[in-house]
């Protein structure tokens, strides 16, 4: 199958190829606790390379202090403080309900 094809995010890993050396500096910036912005024109693979990366990157990092995930703020779900906050709370492992129950779901993200 031609990779190059793909009109949306490329979630199989086995079709995502080359970028090494992007993710090789992001993950470098992640192990020296530098922040990284991913910047580029549209539809240049910005998604699919942090998609590959929250795939990827506890093999590539080697230490298991960093948990990798993929959140599409897009998605019409995380546009609530409480529905952001339980989605990232619970790729991360941590209960959800540690939310101030002062959030509401009706609450928008500014």
């Amino acid at each position: 199958m031609n990779p190059f094809t793909n009109r949306g995010v490329i979630t199989n890993e086995a079709d995502f190829i080359g970028r090494e050396e992007q993710l090789g500096e992001i993950i470098e910036r992640l192990r020296t606790l530098q922040s990284s912005s991913v910047v580029g024109e549209r539809r240049i693979g910005k998604s699919s390379l942090l998609y590959h990366l929250a795939q990827t990157g506890v093999q590539r990092i080697e230490d298991g202090r960093y948990r990798f995930f993929y959140l599409d703020l897009q998605d019409a779900r995380f546009h609530t403080a409480a529905r952001f906050f339980r989605t990232t709370l619970k790729a991360l492992g941590i209960a959800s309900d540690t939310i101030n129950s002062a959030i509401k779901d009706e609450q928008t993200l500014n």
